[in-house]
C-alpha cells in the first residue's frame, strides 16, 4: 500500500505494537521485576514511545524524516508525554 491510505494503515499498525510494548513491559515489571506501578508505568511508557517514534520513522514516514534524529525524538516524545 502506498500513499495516504498506506501511510494511515501503517500508523495505525505501529500504534497497535505500541500498545503491545507498553502492556507488554508494565506488565512483565510489574509482575516478575516486582518495580512500583509508576516507576514501571515511566518505563513501559518510554519504551512504547521509542518503538513507535522509530518504526514510524522508519516504515511510515520515511520519505519526510529529517536528518535531526535527536529534536524529532525530543519533540516526539514531548508531544506523546503531553497530549491528553
Amino acid at each position: 500500500m502506498s500513499g495516504l491510505r498506506g501511510e494511515a494503515w501503517r500508523f495505525g499498525a505501529i500504534g497497535g505494537v505500541g500498545f503491545l510494548v507498553d502492556a507488554s513491559v508494565l506488565t512483565w515489571l510489574v509482575q516478575r521485576a516486582r518495580l512500583g506501578l509508576y516507576e514501571s508505568r515511566a518505563l513501559s511508557f518510554a519504551l512504547a514511545v521509542t518503538a513507535t517514534w522509530y518504526l514510524n520513522r522508519r516504515f511510515t514516514f520515511a520519505r519526510r524524516a529529517g536528518a535531526d534524529r535527536g529534536r524529532e525524538y525530543g519533540r516526539y516524545f514531548a508531544v506523546q508525554t503531553l497530549a491528553p
